[in-house]
């Protein structure tokens, strides 16, 4: 297997003799102006400058005129493999292939205005956008925009006999016509598409969204009528951030306890505004805040805090955990039938006889009955539980229709 020299990167080293082929161990980068992009060539053993004219030749025979934009550097350190080469260059430029590189630019510009004007004249739904002809002058490409299929079968007759070369009409894009004429973006420099993007990468509104963007087209769309190639750039660290943040709308709890609701986000500058019930806001950091309601001993650094909080605070705080602590048990005995429904603590209501008898509304207080049971009352002195209240209702339920039905069969005999 071949090898690069170990004294490449000093620009010191002589080449090597034997079956290494040396031409094929670096390239060279060059933008081409018929092929309307930037490809790697072998440089062949020409030494070359960025900003340097040269000739090359592709890989399928044809000869181009192009700018060098990266000097030579080796195939395999910049992992470029050999199929993605498209050629080789043959010389360094001199005037001869300058002064043919002019006349072909000239020519370029009569047969776009007579290109223009026969489209105009035939009255063709198609806008011209470059056209390019080929080095060695046997091809000329014409590039074009439609919205649907175009019968250009005339008017590429007249395009043959206007340049006496072989004629192609190559149908593209509006990102593409942007790329190809180049121009300047709503942010004031030049399209990041005609300048140092190789390639489109889709683009989605969802990406102006993440961004908190406005949606109005007229503000995230480019000079190409879609969506700007710039709003994928910083899409992605958009996504780590917001997962970061609470969602917008939703409810949070800050560091004191108190709960509020997301009203703004700044994501670059790690800012969220919250909202109380009492119409104040508050900025805080992203990390500061706990998604949803979460009671004030429960957050980051509870115990912290009720370290250095005064004596009274702290029993205070105990109390209503214990009183918290005890309705959460009486709702979970009630909920298991263990009191009833209308049960408040564990102190439980039932009228006194006189009251009953008398069908007044005052009430005397029971302690639980669970308690006062003894080991040899059995069940009798126990509160009914859920399902015995529900079977008593549907007994009595089943002896009302059954009176129903009998008196009405009585009837009917009667009659």
């Amino acid at each position: 297997m071949n090898e690069v020299p170990e004294n490449f990167t000093s620009g010191e080293w002589t080449v090597p003799t034997g079956d290494i082929n040396v031409s094929e161990k670096f390239v060279t980068k060059v933008h081409c102006h018929t092929i309307g992009k930037s490809a790697d060539y072998f440089w062949n053993m020409i030494e070359l400058k960025v900003g340097d004219m040269c000739v090359v030749e592709t890989l399928s025979g044809d000869v181009d005129y192009g700018l060098v934009e990266l000097t030579r550097r080796s195939a395999i350190a910049c992992g470029c493999p050999k199929k993605k080469v498209q050629g080789k260059i043959l010389r360094l430029a001199v005037g001869e292939d300058k002064e043919k590189a002019e006349k072909n630019r000239q020519l370029e510009q009569k047969a776009m205005a007579f290109c223009r004007r026969r489209i105009f004249e035939l009255d063709m739904q198609m806008s011209l956008s470059d056209v390019n002809i080929s080095y060695d002058g046997s091809k000329t490409v014409f590039h074009f925009t439609s919205e649907g299929r175009v019968d250009f079968r005339e008017l590429l007759k007249d395009l043959s006999a206007f340049t006496n070369t072989k004629v192609e009409m190559r149908q593209i894009g509006v990102r593409d016509e942007a790329k190809m004429i180049g121009g300047c973006g709503p942010c004031g420099g030049t399209l990041c598409c005609s300048s140092f993007m190789k390639g489109f990468v889709p683009v989605s509104i969802r990406m102006a969204k993440d961004q908190n963007l406005s949606l109005n087209p007229t503000k995230i769309s480019g000079i190409c009528g879609r969506l700007m190639c710039c709003l994928s750039f910083e899409h992605e660290h958009y996504k780590v951030l917001s997962s970061k943040a609470p969602k917008m709308g939703k409810k949070v709890t800050d560091p004191d306890g108190q709960v509020g609701r997301v009203v703004s986000l700044n994501l670059l500058k790690d800012q969220v505004l919250v909202e109380y019930e009492d119409r104040s806001k508050k900025e805080f950091m992203p990390h500061e805040l706990v998604r949803g309601i979460v009671p004030k001993e429960k957050l980051p650094g509870a115990k912290e805090r009720a370290a250095k909080e005064s004596p009274v605070a702290a029993e205070k705080r105990a109390e209503n955990k214990v009183e918290r602590s005890r309705k959460s048990r009486n709702r979970r005995r009630k909920k298991s039938g263990d009191l009833p429904q209308k049960a408040a603590g564990n102190i439980q209501t039932e009228p006194s006889p006189s009251a009953r008898k008398d069908k007044k509304t005052t009430a005397r207080p029971v302690v639980g009955r669970r308690r006062e049971a003894t080991a040899g009352s059995g069940d009798e002195n126990k509160a009914p539980t859920r399902k015995a209240r529900r079977t008593g209702r549907d007994q009595t339920r089943r002896r009302d229709n059954l009176k129903r039905k009998g008196t009405s069969g009585e009837k009917n005999e009667n009659k």
